[in-house]
């Protein structure tokens, strides 16, 4: 007597070809996925998302550690490190099946249209505010473009559109990456 016929492949084949066991020690972090390297895949997605919606980013552009000045037209992807994915409730136990999530911040600050005259001390016209709005918006649509982008990510996002300081306004999109998933 020969064994059951399958319309679809062999549920228990793969079992049966391995010679391990399977756990969970696959989503453990890989040993090449570091801050940095996500930190770099992620304003790669940042520079695609920009040309998708066209727009120009600041040519200032790099990766570092959180925080940064706002001090320049630049983006910059920051990182505050590696997190435990979820949080722990009490002792922490290290398990197979335990992950890690690095906080992210992308950043694009601009010269903004909406300043104070230097002469008069006169605040920004009206025009100037909807330039500095408009400007907002679409740093926040590429924003938008690069979750849509990724994944999967953490519990935390947002993205904030900060009213403009001395000369400069930056959009900032907060957002965790788990270190098991690829971007």
């Amino acid at each position: 007597m020969t064994g059951p016929v399958y319309s679809r492949p062999d549920p228990f084949a793969l079992e049966q070809g391995l010679s391990a066991p399977i756990s969970g020690a696959a989503t453990r972090q890989a040993p090449d996925v570091t801050l940095a390297s996500l930190g770099e895949g992620l304003l790669e997605i940042v520079r695609a998302a920009a040309v998708s919606r066209g727009v120009a980013l600041p040519a200032r552009q790099s990766v570092y550690m959180a925080p940064i000045p706002a001090d320049c037209e630049q983006v910059a992807v920051l990182f505050t490190g590696w997190n435990p994915e979820p949080a722990p409730d009490g002792g922490t136990i290290v398990c197979d099946s335990f992950r890690w999530s690095a906080g992210y911040s992308v950043i694009i600050t601009r010269c903004t249209p909406a300043t104070v005259n230097p002469r008069s001390k006169a605040p920004p016209s009206t025009d100037q505010m909807i330039a500095a709005a408009r400007l907002a918006s679409d740093d926040a649509e590429v924003c938008l473009e690069v979750v849509s982008r990724l994944t999967e990510i953490g519990a935390n996002l947002s993205i904030v559109t900060n009213a403009p300081s001395g000369n400069l306004q930056t959009v900032e999109l907060n957002v965790q990456l788990l270190s098991n998933v690829g971007l």
